[in-house]
This record gives C-alpha cells, structure tokens and sequence, in this order.
C-alpha cells in the first residue's frame, strides 16, 4: 500500500491524498466503467484471463469507497508491460496518473523488471514523457471493412494448435518480442492456432485481446491475417515497420483510424516488428 500527497496540481485544485492498494476485485463493475469505448475493451476478460497469473498486477485508488483510478502491469523477467492506467474523469489532473505509474514502476522493479513499455493515450503521454519514457515506434490501428473478401490460398496449413506446438510457439514469440513469454503463451494456448508448413511458422492467438498474430514470413503472417478475418471482426493494431501487414490491410478495405506511441522506460527489448502481424493488446504486445 502506498500513501501519496499529491503536489503536481494546477493551483486551482485542492491538494489530494490519496492510498495506492492492490485492486479488490469487488470493483469491477466500477472498474468497466473508466475506459474510453474506443479501447474495445472487456474488464472481465481481462481479469478472468490474468487474475491469479504470476505475471499480473493490479491496483487501485478508491475514495469513499469510489474507484478513481486503477493502473496494471504484466512483468515477463526483465521486462515489464504497463497498462489500463486509468483516472475517473471528475479526479483527473490531481496527481493520479503520475502516482500510479510511478507506483507501477516501483513494484515491477521490484519483482525484477528493468525495462518499461507501454502504450499511449493522447492523455497519458504527457505523464509518462515527464517520469522520461520516451517513444519508440507507433503502432497503426485498422478498422475492420464492412465487406472482407479475401479468401485463404490453403486452408490445410493453418492447425489448432496442441501441447507439443508450445515450445515452437514460445520460440517464434521470444524471436518477436524479444521477450520470454512461455507462461502466458500456454495460459492461452487452447485458443491458439498455428500456420504449419514442415515446421510452425506463425501463430494466432485469438482470444488474447484483439487477437495476436506471430509469424516468421509474409505468407504465414497473411494467411493468418485472413484466418482471423473469418469470425474476429475487431481493430487490427499493427507495428509501423510491418510493411507488409499494413498494405494487405489497406488493399482490402481497412481503414486506419488512428495511430499511437509505444513508449520505452530502460532499454528497449530486441523485438522484430516485422513478425507481428496483429498486436494482441495494450498491456502485453
């Protein structure tokens, strides 16, 4: 628990204190309400998926037992991914944001991150540029057509994914994100789906936020891209340096709606934008 005085406040407001505590699960009807629509996001997924995961942390400011802010992280050894870092609107420019994510900081230091990532709102990044993350890349967000047409070329090559795929699948991840992620990758590996040509060459991931797509060549990463096509309807948000994912994407009628900045606190992990052709999620890539 952390007990904050908060001086970095316009004049006009009243000074704050306020208590950083771990998250009590009793708020997240609360909880749903603080994120913006355009997030697409899902409270209970989230919690259902990663509560009780040794790699998950949430926490909470509540006052006269309202939720006003909320933050996370997802630590994978020494890299730390941070997010939902949330203000209810009527508290915001009180100190908040900066406190939690400091907060933030300060407990994934402590199970042994030494680097810091996340994704920027146009509101947060003036928090996390003044605690000296500093941006690295941007990730484009595409919006589903309302007609797909694109068909897949050979069906036979994409799989479910099975127990024996995990450590191939955890390879291809480790060559992506420069992160070792074997855990959270078997959380989800019963919703996962492989492109198999002779060997694992790409991976989808379909219920890890907007659906996570990993592959080594443009053939596997496309032909994923299509298998996703079928039944998620959801943005695709993909790293800038994916050439060949963002011009599929706007070859067949997606829209770019928005961009935004990946932001780095340490040294950034050796990851291969390349290989990602649909970010999972905020919080973890």
């Amino acid at each position: 628990m952390n007990r904050v005085i908060c001086n970095d406040k316009p004049l006009a407001l009243k000074q704050m204190e306020f208590t950083i505590s771990e998250f009590d699960t009793r708020l997240l009807d609360q909880l749903a309400l603080l994120p913006p629509k355009e997030w697409q996001s899902n409270v209970y997924e989230l919690f259902m998926q990663n509560e009780w995961q040794p790699w998950f942390h949430a926490y909470h400011v509540v006052d006269k037992q309202k939720l006003i802010g909320f933050g996370m992280f997802s630590v994978f050894e020494e890299n730390a991914w941070f997010g939902w870092i949330l203000t209810h609107q009527k508290y915001r420019n009180q100190g908040i944001g900066s406190a939690m994510t400091n907060h933030l900081i300060n407990e994934a230091r402590k199970k042994g991150a030494k680097n810091f990532i996340l994704t920027a709102s146009e509101m947060g990044f003036p928090i996390y540029q003044k605690l000296g993350f500093e941006t690295s890349s941007y990730y484009h967000f595409f919006k589903f057509p309302e007609k797909f047409t694109a068909k897949q070329h050979d069906r036979s090559k994409v799989r479910i994914a099975v127990k024996s795929d995990l450590d191939a699948i955890a390879a291809l991840d480790f060559s992506a994100t420069g992160e070792k992620r074997k855990l959270l990758i078997e959380s989800h590996l019963n919703e996962a789906w492989v492109y198999h040509d002779e060997i694992i060459r790409g991976y989808y991931i379909s219920n890890l936020g907007n659906g996570l797509i990993v592959a080594e060549n443009k053939e596997a990463g496309i032909e994923l891209i299509k298998f996703r096509c079928r039944k998620n309807f959801r943005t695709i948000v993909v790293p800038e340096k994916n050439q060949e994912a963002i011009n599929f994407l706007l070859n067949n009628g997606f829209e770019e709606t928005s961009k935004c900045p990946r932001m780095i606190l340490g040294e950034e992990p050796n990851w291969n934008q390349q290989m990602i052709f649909s970010r999972g999620t905020g919080y973890s890539g």
